[in-house]
C-alpha cells in the first residue's frame, strides 16, 4: 500500500492527524493540522480512486478519510465505508470527502469536488479547514 505525505508549501509542515496518543483508535471528527514531519502514520495518507477523483484515507486507520465538518468547515477525518446511494449519486460523506487536485504556479491544492472548497491553513493557528478559493491565489 503506497502512502503519501501532504506538505504545505508555505510552512514546510505536513498534514497531520491531531492525536495525543498515536496508538489510540482514530475517532470520527479528529482534527487535521500542520505539523513537523515525524514519519508516523498520523502523517501518511493512502489515495483510493473514486471515479476520476480520489479519497485520502488515514494510514493509521484506513476506514477514515479526510473530510469536512458540515457545520464549521473544519478539516477532520470521518468513517467511510464506500457504500453510495442506490441511484449512484454521491452521499453526504462523498460530498465532504471526494477530492481532486488543482495545480497552480506554487504547486497543487486539494479541492473538495462537490463543495468547491479548498484545504486551507487557518490564519491564527496550524489547524486546517475548508475554504473558498481566494481569487488570484
Amino acid at each position: 500500500m503506497a502512502t503519501y505525505k501532504i506538505t504545505h508549501i508555505a510552512t514546510g509542515k505536513v498534514v497531520n492527524l491531531y492525536s495525543l496518543n498515536t496508538t489510540a483508535p482514530v475517532n470520527n471528527g479528529d482534527r487535521l493540522l500542520l505539523y513537523n514531519w515525524e514519519n508516523n502514520n498520523d502523517q501518511k495518507w493512502v489515495a483510493t480512486g473514486y471515479g476520476p477523483y480520489v479519497l485520502l484515507h488515514s494510514a493509521r486507520d484506513t476506514s477514515k478519510v479526510i473530510n469536512r465538518h458540515s457545520v464549521n468547515n473544519n478539516a477532520h477525518v470521518w468513517y467511510y465505508d464506500g457504500t453510495g446511494n442506490p441511484d449512484g449519486s454521491p452521499t453526504e460523506t462523498d460530498r465532504d470527502s471526494v477530492i481532486n487536485t488543482e495545480s497552480n504556479s506554487n504547486g497543487s491544492r486539494i479541492k473538495l469536488v462537490y463543495r468547491n472548497l479548498y484545504l486551507t491553513k487557518n490564519a491564527g493557528d496550524n489547524y486546517l479547514s475548508w475554504a473558498e478559493k481566494i481569487e488570484g491565489d
